[in-house]
């Protein structure tokens, strides 16, 4: 899992592959999600439900121990959920219809720009929304589709329910909803409510044939129309036997050459043959997987779900089930239509992964190439590479498809331009290896007998066996070079990099390599907001730190300045500050003001008593999206701490042993005997006019009344040598933690009382302050421990 550290929570990115339910229920805690145990596939017929009531869960978060209590190796959770409504200020919608989804997408294109998890099983999405505190979005229920909100829950990454994952598909942050966007929502419930109640008749067409087979199960209905002679399948147990496992077994393996024409539509009679289809994985396995396995191969040998729908619905109504006691037909084709829309919820498989070809590890997937190939591309001056590699694979075109020149700039016309095409198919990398693997004809003339291998049937004309006349013209010239389609793994070998994901690119994105590269940037804040030198994003890109702020401009990306902080003493002044003012620093006391990082001016607030530190600028904080910085963004810990005021007073207790600049100085090294060992005192530094070791009475008397909790001592008594120095600035930092510790306690009054008693009983009251919750008067509270222990030692 990947997460953004700082402040009060954490920013979930994605989930890895190791990622396990208690560290995910802990990081939807920090989201400020409440998180309830599901059954999971501890219980397979109640996979979804919760382990225990979860009521209370709607009104508040669960603990940090009930979540490693539910979620440990001896919880009973064997799935995880997010209740959503108010608690989470959550709102998901859950889509059940490819169709639904792609008219919601088509209508509402910017909703879209949001968190969304793709669940197990159908594989359709999750749109995750924030709703802020002072709108309100009520659950709503329609065919189709719906909206968790109020008295809901979902289940959520990284469970894994029947070997099926629900997965994050687009990481961030879930969008925060508007009153607008609210109406919009509201308004497509609506929509969907108004047409639920519409049934969908069943297909009026005559009752399909179905084919009885060898090994079909007792009790279906026989076919009683024939079906035309020479599309008849083979009986069923000649089939190959395939295991249970694989998702679809090859059609050829399965029915003879004619037949497999007639499934991919070539003849007449392809409904016979995806009947024979469907009762073979009939007889193997139950009635929803073989119309799923069915459908599946009809979507990939070129049907259309609605032709699918009109092939199988009606005889997948006609089987019988496990438990039909309480089934209606209606009920069955809901059945049958969602299952269909679930095989068409992804994309048709290509030949070669028809025929058994499986994608190694490491080979990326998917119509993009990862974001590693296109930085270390980009970085290169090989933007056109990329442009012209991610329009042909959003063409259409895979890794070893073959194409042309010509092809080429026809397939990106109006995308990118001639040249840019010519440049990245005859790019090179750093090895001298083309990106673009060619082949080239061979030059020399064929050989007498190559006419025999020649594929390409003869042309005739009309329906006359009439050979086409050949024009007279001989073709000269050099033969167009064909280049083929680079793997991933190829391009990751080429540019010395290792695979990774990919951010989403649209054809409008590709239309120059400005627009390009802006859309990487845009892209890359979107997906994870955090802190960022302006260096290494304009390193990432190959473009320069001015380009990187016009982008922000343009996209817009919101920036925010991050600083380092680090308390200023007479021991850190000398290290931290020079005569030169620092570049991107400054300094500032605890009222706000600023000034340069001079060391002359950090000298001369010391000597005042003032308490300032030093802010040196870092990165900044990027984020896309609304004016403030999400929630929980936070910034990142610094390598330098933060020194705090009480910190910085310890280390001016002894200040006067530090040299001032400017100023005569004299050390005189006093050795004291005491208990039979010799102790070294500091040494005294002299700003103005020296002082010594041996100070008169009076002095000691001054100084002593500045001791925080102790009674003015007469004018001939001396303190003890290890008496503690109590400055201005040591007051004045008591005093700010006291102010900003008790609620109701003004800062005349907290400096009143830094001045009056000793540091040593301000913190100890503070602690016992702290370790009371329920005081209906903190301040009165906190006075009162003072003086009682003031009393005691008076007395003592």
């Amino acid at each position: 899992m990947q997460v953004i550290p700082g402040g009060n929570g954490l920013t979930l990115l994605k989930f890895n592959g190791f990622q396990t339910l208690l560290t995910a229920a802990e990081a939807y805690f920090h989201l400020g999600y409440a998180v309830i145990p599901l059954l999971g596939d501890f219980d397979p017929n109640r996979p979804k439900v919760a382990t225990r009531s979860w009521s209370a869960y709607q009104q508040r978060l669960a603990t940090l121990d009930e979540i490693s209590q539910w979620f440990s190796e001896e919880g009973d959770a064997g799935a995880l959920g997010i209740v959503t409504g108010r608690v989470s200020h959550l709102a998901v919608l859950d889509f059940d219809s490819a169709d639904l989804f792609t008219d919601f997408r088509r209508r509402f294109p910017n909703l879209l720009d949001t968190r969304t998890i793709q669940s197990a099983g159908r594989g359709l999405p999750h749109l995750y929304f924030h709703v802020p505190s002072h709108l309100h979005l009520a659950s709503q229920k329609s065919q189709g589709v719906d909206l968790l909100s109020d008295g809901r829950y979902v289940v959520a990454p990284p469970t894994i329910i029947n070997a099926q994952a629900y997965k994050i598909t687009r990481a961030g942050m879930p969008r925060s909803l508007t009153e607008h966007d609210i109406q919009r929502l509201q308004s497509f419930m609506a929509e969907q409510k108004s047409t639920s109640s519409v049934s969908i008749p069943i297909n009026p067409r005559p009752s399909l044939p179905v084919y009885m087979g060898e090994g079909a199960k007792e009790g279906l209905r026989p076919s009683t129309t024939l079906i035309p002679l020479g599309h008849m399948p083979l009986p069923l147990n000649l089939v190959l036997q395939e295991k249970r496992e694989e998702l679809i077994s090859p059609l050829p393996e399965m029915y003879p050459a004619d037949v497999s024409a007639c499934i991919e539509g070539r003849v007449q009679g392809t409904r016979a043959s995806l009947h024979g289809l469907y009762h073979y994985w009939r007889s193997k396995t139950a009635r929803n997987e073989a119309l799923f396995r069915t459908a599946i191969y009809a979507r990939d040998h070129g049907w259309d779900q609605s032709q699918t729908r009109s092939a199988l619905v009606a005889l997948h109504v006609s089987q019988a089930g496990m438990n039909t006691t309480h089934e209606t037909q209606a009920i069955r084709q809901r059945e049958a239509y969602a299952t269909i829309r679930s095989a068409f919820s992804r994309p048709a498989r290509f030949h070669n992964e028809r025929e058994g070809h499986r994608a190694s590890p490491t080979e990326h997937k998917g119509n993009s190439l990862p974001n590693s190939v296109r930085e270390a591309l980009m970085q290169r001056k090989l933007t056109y590479v990329v442009r012209t590699l991610e329009g042909l694979l959003q063409a259409g075109f895979r890794a070893g498809k073959g194409f042309s020149t010509d092809q080429a700039i026809e397939t990106l016309k109006g995308i990118v331009g001639r040249d840019s095409v010519y440049n990245a198919l005859n790019a090179l990398a750093a090895n001298g290896q083309p990106f673009f693997p060619q082949h080239i004809p061979s030059a020399l003339p064929k050989a007498s007998n190559e006419a025999a291998n020649q594929k390409q049937p003869l042309k005739t004309k009309k329906c006359f066996f009439v050979t086409e006349k050949k024009s007279g013209i001989k073709k000269r010239g050099i033969q167009p070079r064909r280049f083929k389609i680079p793997t991933t793994k190829d391009l990751c070998r080429l540019l010395g990099v290792k695979t990774s994901g990919s951010d989403p690119l649209t054809r409008d994105d590709l239309k120059s390599a400005h627009q390009t590269r802006m859309a990487l940037h845009r892209e890359l804040i979107k997906r994870r907001p955090a802190e960022y030198s302006r260096r290494w994003l304009a390193n990432r890109l190959g473009v320069s730190r001015r380009t990187i702020n016009t982008y922000n401009r343009l996209i817009p990306i919101h920036t925010r300045p991050t600083y380092q902080e680090s308390g200023l003493s007479w021991a850190s002044i000398d290290s931290l500050l020079s005569d030169e003012a620092l570049a991107g620093a400054f300094i500032e006391t605890l009222t706000g003001k600023k000034y340069p990082a001079l060391h002359a001016i950090a000298a001369n607030l010391l000597a005042k008593g003032t308490y300032i530190r030093l802010k040196q600028r870092t990165s900044n904080l990027y984020w896309y999206g609304s004016d403030d910085p999400p929630p929980n963004i936070l910034f990142k810990d610094k390598s330098v701490a933060i020194e705090s005021p009480s910190r910085q007073i310890r280390q001016e207790r002894d200040y006067e042993s530090q040299p001032y600049p400017g100023g005569k100085e004299e050390i005189e090294p006093q050795r004291r005997k005491e208990g039979g060992d010799q102790k070294e005192q500091l040494n005294h530094r002299v700003t103005g006019r020296l002082r010594t070791a041996t100070e008169s009475a009076e002095i000691k008397a001054e100084r002593l009344s500045n001791i925080v909790g102790v009674r003015r001592a007469s004018s001939a008594q001396i303190p003890s040598p290890t008496a503690i120095v109590v400055s201005k600035v040591e007051q004045e930092a008591l005093a700010q933690t006291i102010y900003t510790r008790i609620d109701g306690l003004s800062l005349k009054n907290a400096r009143k009382l830094a001045k009056t008693y000793t540091e040593k009983n301000i913190h100890l009251a503070l602690q016992r302050l702290q370790q009371r919750t329920n005081l209906d008067n903190p301040s009165g509270f906190f006075v009162s421990i003072l003086r009682s222990t003031a009393r005691m030692e008076e007395r003592i």
